[in-house]
């Protein structure tokens, strides 16, 4: 909020009771005058907007829709009134599996200030005389009572919700309902038939954008259907499409690259965002060559039909709604726990992606503490935090971890021996071989030459970066360690799991070399021994 207010300067803000104080104080950090009133408080005197150049009445701005950037701040998406007039009349005359009737009834759970409920749903209905049914969120317990009670005969959906209600138990009145199809995108492959079996109505896929408005809609609602392959549908004639590979060549057929689209006819920019608000150079970029670049990565089969692939943007797609990592992580940097953070998205079977904070904290990880950051990251900046869950995992450096493992390692030994460690550059000593035996082997060197050396001696774990990979040294020296001490570190702790008898160096240094790990023991003329352990690059983690 404190982004947006301080980036479109508003002169007045009218908002709901629970959002009045959050706007007032956002304004504030924003640094801009803008009075916020409730939705029953009387006018007050604002500030003057400063004067912007006027165009035809169907050109000029109606709204403003700030959608997530790739690299950046989100960028405000300057709306027309013919992007919304287009936007209902395209709706009312598509036809197919998705024609409007007089009197239409729709029930979506979809924000207004998202583009699909507000240019598409409201749009709709207003064109052909319906009802909008707007409820305040998906709730999947009453959702069907909702769409009976409501009369709705065609409904908007997000990928999430099909594999929600899907997972619900069977009812008798499951097709209890006049619903007879529903307009959305993301459903899962796997679900996309079974619940149109179940429920008993079309879940019809399209594309769309908040830049593209309905001015370069792809929508799958022509027979003969493909249903679970995640098919777009054909470019309608007044839609021009290209498919860029990577190359930068036309792809062929199920070759996947860039969506490339604009509008058929003479202006090519027909029924699309204005412009970025104040970045002409994005809104320039963005159509270059005279194409406006998407970002997502589609194919053509054979017969011409459009499937989505994935999304090339670098944003987090959760439930239908796009989030920018930077914005979390700026909140996240805000607080005196926080060292560093990034962001991510990670895989989640029921919302697409889930967002995924990784963070250096200043103080010792805990839960306790990643629940405290992610609690006032919410409480700062709700509007860039899902209300179900953020998955926050606290690390420190790499450094760090190992030098904090090194320590515990020596606190726990019974033999009090001293414990020097050693770090230079290596990234971690983290390895992806063999899902994570080899990492495992690698501890167990350290913590078991910690054990076996006696006080009085000395424990050398250096850790350093090499051209080819990494090197990890374990030596013991002084004096009392024999060579059946030597042995001791590995056939003593280096044990089956079936019957606890030791399996030995030869064994060991196998399980190394079986992954390109190159074992080297040197005997130190009595007074201790060295284990060099060469970590192949290909098998240390990014």
């Amino acid at each position: 909020l404190t982004y947006m207010i301080g980036h479109a300067e508003p002169v007045l803000a009218v908002a709901v009771d629970d959002y009045v104080e959050r706007l007032i104080e956002a304004a504030k950090a924003a640094e801009v005058v803008m009075p916020v009133i409730g939705c029953d408080e009387v006018i007050p005197e604002c500030r003057r907007a400063p004067p912007r150049d006027r165009a035809e009445p169907l050109r000029r701005e109606a709204a403003m829709l700030y959608t997530s950037g790739t690299t950046g701040r989100p960028k405000g998406c300057v709306l027309s009134n013919l992007y919304f007039l287009h936007a209902g009349e395209w709706y009312r005359k598509t036809g197919g599996l998705c024609e409007l009737r007089d009197g239409e009834r729709m029930i979506t759970p979809l924000p207004l200030f998202h583009m699909n409920a507000m240019a598409c749903s409201s749009m709709a209905m207003l064109s052909v005389g319906g009802c909008l049914t707007n409820l305040d969120r998906f709730h999947p317990s009453s959702w069907w009572d909702s769409v009976r009670e409501s009369g709705a005969t065609c409904l908007h959906y997000l990928g999430v919700m099909p594999s929600i209600l899907m997972a619900a138990q069977e009812s008798p009145d499951d097709q209890a309902h006049q619903i007879r199809f529903g307009f959305g995108a993301g459903v899962v492959r796997e679900l996309h038939a079974p619940f149109e079996a179940r429920f008993g109505f079309p879940l019809v896929e399209a594309w769309a954008m908040t830049e593209t408005g309905v001015g370069a809609v792809v929508c799958a609602n022509r027979l003969p259907r493909k249903v679970g392959q995640s098919v777009l549908g054909r470019p309608e004639d007044d839609v021009e499409v290209r498919i860029i590979t990577d190359e930068g060549h036309e792809a062929e057929p199920d070759e996947p690259g860039e969506l490339l689209v604009r509008h058929g006819g003479e202006d090519p920019k027909f029924g699309f965002f204005t412009e970025y608000y104040r970045d002409p150079d994005a809104t320039a970029a963005a159509w270059e060559g005279g194409w406006f670049h998407t970002g997502d990565v589609v194919k053509r089969d054979v017969d011409g039909d459009m499937v989505f692939v994935d999304r090339k943007k670098n944003v987090i797609r959760r439930s239908g709604e796009n989030i920018a990592a930077v914005e979390v992580e700026s909140v996240l940097m805000a607080h005196s726990a926080v060292n560093n953070v990034a962001v991510a998205a990670v895989p989640d079977e029921i919302r697409g992606d889930e967002v995924f904070a990784c963070i250096v904290p200043a103080a010792e990880p805990s839960k306790e503490l990643a629940d405290e950051i992610l609690t006032e990251g919410r409480d700062q900046g709700a509007e860039v935090f899902p209300e179900a869950e953020c998955k926050i995992f606290l690390t420190a450096t790499a450094e760090e971890r190992a030098r904090r493992r090194v320590l515990q390692l020596a606190e726990q030994s019974t033999r009090g021996a001293e414990v020097q460690f050693v770090y230079n550059g290596l990234s971690d000593l983290q390895v992806s071989a063999d899902g994570g035996q080899m990492h495992q082997v690698l501890w167990n060197l350290v913590r078991n030459a910690i054990q076996v050396t006696p006080a009085g001696c000395r424990v050398l774990v250096q850790i350093e970066k090499t051209g080819e990979g990494a090197l990890l040294t374990v030596s013991d020296e002084g004096p009392g360690i024999s060579d059946e001490a030597r042995s001791q570190i590995f056939d003593a702790y280096y044990t089956t799991r079936a019957g606890g008898t030791g399996i030995g160096l030869a064994v060991v240094k196998r399980i190394l070399l079986a992954h390109d790990f190159d074992l080297d023991v040197t005997n130190n003329e009595g007074n201790g021994c060295c284990f060099r352990v060469r970590v192949p690059a290909a098998a240390l983690l990014a």
